[in-house]
């Protein structure tokens, strides 16, 4: 009985005594007191302003993003375009015939009569040839190119009517044109026509100029002879 009476005290005596009412009092008070208090004035505006410099760089960078693509877009829809005329009109000039070549646009001197112009000393700024399928006898079945006032124009009737290849954004420079050699009758040379595009892209809306420079030669399929 004596040794049941010594381990029931020992057992009191290490049972860990429950926490007062008054420390349990005294931590809720800190909490609550620590939960109204919150953040100061300062760290809210210093906060608040670092949120605002974030959003405000953020935005920006989209919004440029978003321009450089845009620009980039519209800069690849105009060189299309420009490889497309070139394609086309290397098209027509490869199973063409009869070429000739002004300085200048002037309808009257269309004829069915081949002429070189690399005597000229620069290109020139028109030229006209019979299309395939075209008749020699008729001027009013002349292909024409011209360049005029900073644009490429086109013609399928000898010039009686004409309508514009390029968009306002493309600006043709004064080396752009036309080179012909070789197209004389009688010559035993091969007709050999050069074109050159050389100018710039001019975009209002987003305000940049990019130049470029395209050139190629062609070689007619038929003979001259």
């Amino acid at each position: 009985g004596q040794l049941i009476m010594i381990f029931l005290q020992n057992q009191k005596q290490n049972t860990v005594q429950p926490r007062s009412a008054k420390n349990t009092k005294t931590a809720e008070s800190q909490l609550l007191q620590f939960s109204v208090n919150g953040f100061t004035l300062i760290e809210v505006m210093i906060s608040t302003g670092l949120f605002a410099t974030i959003m405000i760089l953020g935005i920006g960078a989209i919004l440029n993003t978003n321009s450089l693509f845009n620009k980039n877009q519209d800069q690849r829809a105009i060189f299309d375009n420009v490889a497309f005329i070139m394609e086309d009109m290397s098209r027509l000039m490869r199973t063409g015939s009869s070429f000739q070549c002004e300085p200048e646009v002037n309808p009257s001197l269309i004829s069915e009569s081949p002429e070189d112009c690399s005597l000229l000393g620069y290109p020139a700024d028109s030229i006209a040839f019979e299309g395939p399928g075209g008749d020699p006898g008729v001027l009013e079945d002349q292909i024409v190119y011209a360049f005029i006032n900073g644009a490429l124009w086109k013609s399928d009737d000898g010039w009686i009517n004409s309508f514009r290849l390029t968009p306002p954004d493309i600006k043709f420079g004064d080396q752009s044109g036309f080179v012909v050699v070789g197209s004389l009758d009688g010559d035993d040379r091969q007709p050999l026509i050069t074109v050159r595009l050389d100018g710039k892209i001019v975009s209002e809306q987003y305000n940049f100029e990019t130049p470029f420079s395209y050139q190629v030669s062609i070689t007619p399929r038929r003979i001259s002879l």
